[in-house]
Formats: structure tokens, C-alpha cells, sequence
């Protein structure tokens, strides 16, 4: 690809003039609220809020901070941010306190974008930042053409936070190259101007934002929605006519629990995005009809590196092939690669320059650390097969060695879970007193009015896996702490350490010795 072809096909600004130029009175975005837009409609909007923030001193690579939910107000303050030539900063609006201070000092914004309920959260914080209102970014002059600067596929277009569930969130800044490659699945689905797409994750998500850039070059319409609807999901598809929309989390478990309907099959869903890809996706695909389920794996700071053909449904707990223009390495602790069906860290070198140039913004010392000998050190365990399929097994970080044993907490997580009664599980470890080696941990969110026997968990497990891995201690929770993406942050579980609530299985076995 040129960096012609990169501007024309993948550059956001060139794409909302181009389509409002084309398909003028074509709808592209539909609202929550009832609120349509036109590709017409959308640069007016874009140019209005590109006013709005150049009166407030906005200029090229400035920061404008967004702590804002999915709507209107959103992508107006987004698109006329990326006309003006200076980056968007979308902030999660989870985040309070220490937490959204954090995330603003890396940004340094000169102007954040909130509402009337999220705007409380920034009393107290020393940002400097002017403040507005979502509403305000609308006043602008609906015909001021933007900066007169070309935006290009290099430009930082903006600066992501990552979750945090391994450590304090860092902030990644990416190019417009590369927000476009996230949105991979549109490509890939082959969707056009017929289809339409249901983006009903949050647009702080990396994922969402590369749908709705990618949605731009064929003319994607896009339904956008706050959050996803558990309780009525078929219901919105339906609503809106989408054909394509995600499937996140235990969605698919939670619709086939329901029992069949004549409703199942009266929508026009036929593309799913779903990442990981969920056990029963094939009676899942069969029910509801389904034609298309594409699956994959990426990161704020990559991309979409791993993707499956759309049409064809890749091997359970699979994220797919290699993409072209992608070199990846698994390697062990040694920096060796790995055979074939072992297990490796996943080291990713972009073929592409531009891909090669994100960065955690304000921090050298973490980007020099992930990018090592010319690769994106991802911490991430993979696998892969003989048809060059990929496996995701778990997080660097969240492996376990017990015994000199190295244990996945992602199976035992799958094991645990396997029990009757338990609704949640996260697996973290547990250091010894010694500091050599690790216990095994397990956090258990049980089913509402269950009352758990771990002792019974304890012999149910020992007949589904290795000794070296059956948890040691075990405690429950009402509820994980997670990021707004559903994501566990066990970052924080392992900062909770054990406590009188720890239920330790050796102590038990050693008691339950002395009273006999």
C-alpha cells in the first residue's frame, strides 16, 4: 500500500469529505436518541465542533480530552478534534478519582469534553485543562474547513489508555494507520453501504473507534448505542436492521440459556465479531442463523495482528491467522523460539513503518521496554498449530510456577468454572513466604444463593487436573473488580493478598489430621 493509497483509503478526514462529497444524503449514523446523521450532516457537525475548539486555541497536535459516553456529542467532538489536526484522548468514564487524574497527567489535555454528571470528577484535579460541555462543541461554525495541513496515515490521531489490569494504565499514542487496521473485520466481512453495523461498545475501546473509522471507507451505515443490551439484545438488532455487531463476553451462553422462539431467526444479523470466540458458537451460529463469525486477536498497541476467514469457523478457543504483513515469534523465557504447539510470549514486528511508530506517550522507558530488538514484546502466551492457527493462552504476567511447573491461569479458570454454582472466577498468584515459587489463588464470585462446598471443589478438581495445579487458597467476592470493558483486573486481586477470609486447603488437610 502507498502512502497515496494510505490517505486516500484509510486517513478519517479524507474520509468524512469524501463521503460527504459522494453519498451526501446517505445516512451513516444513527442515535440512541432518535438523532440521524447524513454524510452531509456528519462534516457539518465535525466542522462545527473543529470551530468550537480552534476558538478555544486548538491547534495542530493538541490535546482534546473526551470523558464522554457513546452519542453525538462524542463523535462531533472527536471528528472535528481529527480536522483540526490535533489528537483526541478518549478517557474511560469508569474512571475516577486517582485513577482519572492518573490518565489526564500523562494526557496533558488543553481542553476536556464532558457532560453535566461526569464533569463532578474532575473537581479536585490539578489539570489546567479548560472544560466544556459535550452540547457546546455544536456551536461552532458549521462551515470552517479545518486546518489546511493534510492529515496523513502517520499522524497521531490519538492517545488510548490501556486497562490497567496488570499495573497502573499507560497511555498509547496511535496512528490513523493503525486505528483503521483495528476495524480489520469490516474488510474482511465485506461489508457495504447495505449492511449496518451495531457499535454498541464504548467508544473509549480501541475496537469500537477502529469499527466506526473502518465503517467510513465503504459507507458502513452505523447504529451507536451506550452500552450493549444483555436483556434485549436480538430485540435491538432487530430495532436498528443491523447486519454486523459484536459478540462480547458470555453473551452467546446467556441468548442460547434462553429457550427458543419464533423470534430467533426474524433479524438481518449475519456478521459476528467476536473476540475470543465463545465455546458453542457453532449451535449458537445454528439457532439465531448466523452466517458469519469472525474472530481474532490485537491491542491498543498493535492492531489486529491475528484474524479468521469470516466464512469459515476457526478451531474452538482459536484467534485465528496470522495476517499478512505481520512477522510474529513465540519465544520462552530464553528469547528461543519455541516449537511448534509449545507455548511462547508473542513478539509482533508490523512490516509496515508507520504501524512500527505508536508509542506510549510520556513514557520512553515503557515504550523502549515493549518494543526490544526491532519487536512488540505483547505479554501474551500463544500457541500454535500445525494449520497456523493461534491460541491464546494467558497473560505473561498471570502465569504461575508451582513446583517447577509452569500452570495457565486461564485453565484453571476453566476448570473452577466447570463446578456447579460459580458465576465468576479469576486465578492469581499467591507468593510464598519463601518468595521461590508460587501458590495458586483462586477469587470465586458464587451463584446468587449458592452456598459453596470447597472441599467438594477441592476433589472435583483433583480429578480434572494436575496436582501441581489445584488452587491452594480460595476466597470469595461479590463482584470482580474490572475495567469498563469487562476485562478482571487482577492487578488489583493480587494487591488484596490473603486475609481471614482465605479458605487454605493445606490447612484444612493438616487440621483435619490433628483432630483425627
Amino acid at each position: 500500500m502507498t502512502v497515496l493509497q494510505q490517505q486516500e483509503e484509510v486517513v478519517l478526514r479524507r474520509l468524512i469529505e469524501r463521503n460527504a462529497e459522494l453519498f451526501p444524503d446517505r445516512e451513516i449514523f444513527s442515535f440512541e436518541s432518535g438523532e440521524v446523521w447524513t454524510a452531509r450532516i456528519a462534516l457539518m457537525w465535525a466542522r462545527s465542533a473543529a470551530d468550537t475548539l480552534r476558538k478555544l486555541g486548538i491547534g495542530r497536535e493538541d490535546v482534546v480530552s473526551l470523558l464522554l459516553p457513546n452519542g453525538p456529542e462524542f463523535l462531533a467532538a472527536w471528528w472535528g478534534t481529527h480536522l483540526l489536526g490535533a489528537v483526541f484522548a478518549p478517557i474511560n468514564i469508569a474512571f475516577k478519582g486517582n485513577i482519572l487524574a492518573h490518565v489526564i497527567e500523562i494526557e496533558q489535555p488543553k481542553v476536556i469534553v464532558t457532560n453535566d454528571d461526569l464533569s463532578e470528577r474532575l473537581l479536585g484535579i490539578d489539570h489546567g485543562a479548560i472544560v466544556i460541555k459535550g452540547e457546546e462543541v455544536r456551536d461552532g461554525d458549521p462551515d470552517y474547513p479545518g486546518s489546511d495541513i493534510p492529515a496523513t496515515a502517520a499522524d497521531i490521531h490519538a492517545l488510548i489508555a490501556t486497562s490497567g489490569t496488570t499495573g497502573p494504565s499507560k497511555v498509547w499514542a496511535t496512528t490513523m494507520l493503525q486505528f483503521f487496521n483495528l476495524g480489520l473485520q469490516v474488510q474482511a466481512a465485506k461489508l457495504t453501504e447495505k449492511d449496518r453495523f451495531l457499535v454498541d461498545l464504548p467508544l473509549f475501546h480501541s475496537a469500537a473507534i477502529g469499527t466506526v473509522v473502518a465503517c467510513q471507507a465503504p459507507g458502513v451505515p452505523i447504529s451507536l448505542r451506550e452500552r450493549p443490551s444483555l436483556s434485549s439484545y436480538f430485540d435491538v438488532i432487530r430495532e436498528t436492521g443491523a447486519t454486523a455487531a459484536y459478540l462480547v463476553g458470555s453473551m452467546a451462553a446467556k441468548l442460547l440459556a434462553e429457550p427458543p422462539s419464533p423470534l430467533d431467526r426474524q433479524h438481518r444479523l449475519r456478521t459476528l465479531v467476536a473476540a475470543p470466540l465463545p465455546p458453542r458458537i457453532t449451535e449458537f451460529c445454528e439457532r439465531f442463523g448466523i452466517l458469519q463469525v469472525t474472530t481474532g486477536y490485537g491491542s491498543t498497541e498493535l492492531g489486529r495482528v491475528f484474524t479468521s476467514d469470516p466464512d469459515e469457523l476457526p478451531p474452538r478457543g482459536s484467534c485465528g491467522k496470522r495476517r499478512e504483513g505481520w512477522d510474529v515469534r513465540l519465544v520462552n523465557r530464553d528469547a528461543r523460539e519455541v516449537d511448534l504447539g509449545e507455548v511462547g510470549e508473542l513478539l509482533v514486528q508490523p512490516q509496515n513503518a508507520i504501524l512500527r511508530s505508536g508509542h506510549y506517550y510520556g513514557d520512553p522507558n515503557a515504550t523502549k521496554e515493549a518494543w526490544r530488538d526491532g519487536w512488540f514484546h505483547t505479554g501474551d502466551l500463544f500457541r500454535e498449530d500445525e494449520r497456523g492457527y493461534f491460541y491464546f493462552v494467558d497473560r505473561l504476567k498471570d502465569a504461575l510456577r508451582r513446583r517447577g511447573e509452569n500452570i495457565s491461569s486461564f485453565e484453571v479458570e476453566r476448570e473452577v468454572t466447570a463446578y456447579p454454582g460459580i458465576k465468576a472466577v479469576a486465578c492469581v498468584a499467591a507468593p510464598t513466604a519463601e518468595g521461590v515459587e508460587d501458590e495458586v489463588k483462586v477469587w470465586i464470585v458464587p451463584k446468587e444463593g449458592v452456598s459453596l462446598d470447597l472441599n467438594d471443589l477441592v476433589r472435583f478438581l483433583s480429578g480434572r487436573m494436575p496436582g501441581y495445579m489445584v488452587p491452594r487458597y480460595y476466597e470469595f467476592i461479590d463482584q470482580m473488580p474490572t475495567t469498563a470493558t469487562q476485562r478482571v483486573q487482577k492487578n488489583v486481586l493480587r494487591t488484596l493478598g490473603n486475609g481471614e477470609e482465605t479458605w487454605d486447603r493445606l490447612a484444612e488437610v493438616s487440621a483435619a489430621k490433628q483432630t483425627s
